[in-house]
């Protein structure tokens, strides 16, 4: 084929999908920042991702900081590249968040809002690409699920993901 020959494929449509959850937890703002950042590892369910077998997280709360999870010998996926942040109120990330299977732009955030002896987290998450219809489901069930309970009952309750996959 010569430098100039294109080849027509049929691209998927381009859809978007927008989830906004609200999680109270019984604990103060500077609790919840060190559970949803510095130890994402221990309350985050890697049933909700694509690894086969033992893979851990990491997250580094600094702008350009990264999300990973790593499996095996240097293999992983980045989840996500901190693109806002100010400690401990607002963490913005920009990445695929598991979407591998296709060009998606995808952003999401936590909003830590103080109220006295509790807290409440805001996420929202913004995709755009070839979405498949049934991933916008799938992630606000699985946002339910991390923030909802998993990372409410490792903040409250002191359960890790080792306790619940148990």
């Amino acid at each position: 084929m010569a430098a100039t020959d294109t080849v027509d494929t049929v691209s998927p449509p381009i859809t978007e999908f927008q989830i906004a959850q609200e999680v109270v937890i019984d604990a103060p703002r500077e609790k919840v920042w060190e559970a949803l950042t510095s130890e994402i590892d221990r309350w985050w369910s890697k049933r909700l991702h694509h690894t086969i077998g033992e893979s851990t997280l990491s997250l580094e709360p600094r702008l350009g900081g990264c999300f990973l999870e790593r499996w095996g010998d240097d293999e992983g996926a980045l989840l996500g590249t901190v693109i806002f942040i100010k400690k401990p109120e607002m963490l913005r990330l920009s990445g695929p968040l598991g979407m591998i299977e296709a060009p998606v732009t995808s952003v999401y955030s936590y909003e830590l809002i103080d109220q006295g002896d509790t807290t409440l987290l805001k996420l929202m998450h913004h995709a755009c690409g070839p979405i498949k219809p049934e991933w916008h489901v799938g992630y606000s069930a699985g946002w339910t699920e991390l923030l909802g309970s998993h990372l409410k009952e490792y903040v409250e309750q002191g359960k890790t993901r080792q306790d619940v996959n148990a």
